[in-house]
């Protein structure tokens, strides 16, 4: 997958690729998940449990 991106070098320079790129991944991952099916669906709520855990206590 390309995302070109025609960005101003002065002025807010990585912006325009930092929102390609979080597209790119929120296209993958949700193609992830929907192939995935039911059963991942059902773990996403205690990943992200798990994650909230993780960066509150700083233990992984």
């Amino acid at each position: 997958m390309i995302a070109e991106t025609l960005e101003n070098t002065d002025v807010y320079t990585p912006t325009t690729s930092r929102l390609a790129a979080l597209v790119i991944i929120d296209i993958l991952s949700t193609s992830v998940a929907l192939r995935k099916g039911d059963a991942h669906t059902l773990a996403v709520p205690d990943m992200k449990k798990r994650l909230a855990d993780m960066r509150s206590t700083g233990v992984i």
